[in-house]
């Protein structure tokens, strides 16, 4: 059977889509809090470029359909091309906002300084270069420039797709019921209050909670040294004022860190499911939104399913704070990260060391 020249080029486009629509589909499905969900996303994105680029050449340029294409192409190339801009001069504004707000700190300094190495780094090839003829002493600074480029390209790509990640694990599904809420912990003011951040946490549990009535919610985190009391009464006490009746309420009082907080939570509720193989709960950590990420690999790590919900942060902290995160998920996952990345630079190497060879 022949078919039509239009007609193949349109079926050759839309099977990448396809594929990478189904890909994505099926990651969501099955495990969301993986970097490879956002990967996927990106994977999507190119193939619609492709689809939108394919049919469009089998189609006039009067189609309706070319023209809605070509605007869609040219909004997602705008977005692409700005977006490292439009983060970089985020991150500086933000970082000058935080210290303004918050003092001049070093945890305060991470966005700041972060935008300003993303923004002046392009000049450090005529800042360092050495002043010297020595063609070999030129060459090896050159190979030591790209190498560390190339650290810093895959560094990047991995920030982008950590906030990618983050972003989409906060998407809630709203069709799931959860049978508890845990609500993770953070310090306290005077000892004893809950500080501003700390009681948004508490009010988007306290709002998930409202939409699963017949839930539990878990207030977890244990007594600081600078603390009068465990950040999870505290917590329990402010979702009482709120209406939350105390029966509904389960402190967890232990933790001192995300880990122990998820750790010792899911202790509480093994304990109350039993032993019972068919009992599969449905858990709803909630946290900064900055910090649910982190908090759902923690937990992926140590084997327990859950998902995720945000309470909103301001901007101006909100950029600072994810730097901060992702800092933490290097540290974390140095071990695993460290691999790929030799295998790049080796490769690099290598194509470098044939080339002078030769």
């Amino acid at each position: 059977m022949n078919l039509p020249w239009n007609l193949i080029v349109s079926l050759i486009a839309t099977i990448p889509l396809t594929i990478s629509v189904f890909l994505f589909v099926r990651q969501w499905r099955r495990e969301r809090r993986v970097l490879r969900l956002a990967a996927e996303l990106g994977l999507v994105i190119l193939c619609l470029v492709f689809f939108i680029g394919g049919i469009s050449t089998q189609l006039g340029t009067e189609s309706p359909f070319v023209r809605i294409g070509l605007v869609i192409l040219a909004i997602m190339a705008l977005v692409i091309i700005s977006f490292p801009f439009v983060l970089i001069i985020s991150a500086i504004v933000t970082g000058i906002t935080l210290i303004r707000h918050e003092g001049l700190k070093p945890r305060n300094l991470l966005s700041l300084s972060t935008g300003l190495l993303a923004l002046f780094y392009p000049l450090a090839w005529k800042l360092f270069q050495p002043q010297t003829s020595n063609s070999t002493l030129l060459t090896i600074f050159g190979i030591a420039y790209t190498l560390f480029s190339t650290a810093v390209a895959f560094i990047s790509i991995l920030f982008l797709l950590y906030v990618v990640a983050s972003w989409l694990n906060l998407i809630p599904l709203r069709r799931k019921h959860y049978d508890y809420i845990v609500v993770l912990g953070a310090g306290l003011s005077e000892g004893r209050k809950v500080t501003p951040l700390l009681a948004k946490r508490v009010e988007t549990g306290i709002k998930a909670w409202h939409k699963n009535p017949d839930s539990t919610l878990i207030m977890s985190g244990g007594q600081g040294a600078d603390e009068l009391v465990p950040e999870a009464q505290a917590m329990s006490e402010y979702a009482i004022e709120q209406g939350i009746p105390k029966a509904a309420l389960i402190e967890e009082n232990r933790s001192v860190n995300t880990l122990q907080n998820i750790q010792f939570s899911f202790d509480i509720i093994n304990a109350k499911g039993g032993t019972n193989p068919n009992v599969n709960p449905h858990v709803l950590i909630v946290s900064d939104d900055y910090h649910v990420f982190r908090a759902l690999l923690l937990a992926r790590n140590n084997g327990f399913m859950c998902d995720g919900r945000g309470s909103r942060t301001r901007l101006y902290f909100y950029i600072n704070a994810m730097v901060r995160e992702f800092v933490a998920f290097l540290v974390s996952q140095k071990a695993q990260l460290a691999k790929p990345l030799a295998i790049v630079l080796g490769l690099e190497l290598f194509v470098f060391i044939i080339q002078l060879v030769s």
